[in-house]
């Protein structure tokens, strides 16, 4: 195991070894972001998680919400943080924002597009969704 996968306190202790090709298989499918609960799901704990985000290897977008550093940008990445950031399995991308993700539409949105379910409303959306 090198340096940067070491657990760094003893409560760290979610898996001795986190999958770094699962991480980087789960922020590939999402444009190189992932969720804290997708980190600690293959292996990194909350410390772990805090370590690589202080030595820059993960960039922390918002409370919850990371982006792999050297993960290449690609047009949409700042829907898809919008969308993890409400929750992928709250929201989903739609109107414009969603033809333009998937390249069905030549029109290029002026805000982000997000649908969420009346008992979720209270959410915050963040800056630029509508």
């Amino acid at each position: 195991m090198d340096e940067l996968d070491k657990p760094q306190h003893m409560h760290d202790t979610i898996s001795a070894s986190p999958d770094q090709p699962m991480l980087f298989e789960l922020a590939s499918e999402l444009r190189g972001y992932f969720t804290s609960q997708q980190a600690q799901a293959v292996g990194y704990g909350r410390d772990l998680l805090a370590y690589h985000t202080q030595t820059g290897r993960f960039i922390r977008i918002q409370r919850g919400l990371y982006r792999l550093r050297d993960y290449p940008s690609s047009p949409g990445e700042e829907v898809m943080a919008a969308w993890l950031a409400v929750g992928k399995d709250i929201a989903v991308v739609s109107h414009d924002s969603a033809l333009d993700l998937f390249n069905l539409s030549d029109v290029t949105p002026n805000s982000m597009h997000l649908t969420i379910p009346h008992s979720k409303r209270y959410l915050q959306a963040p800056p630029g969704v509508t």
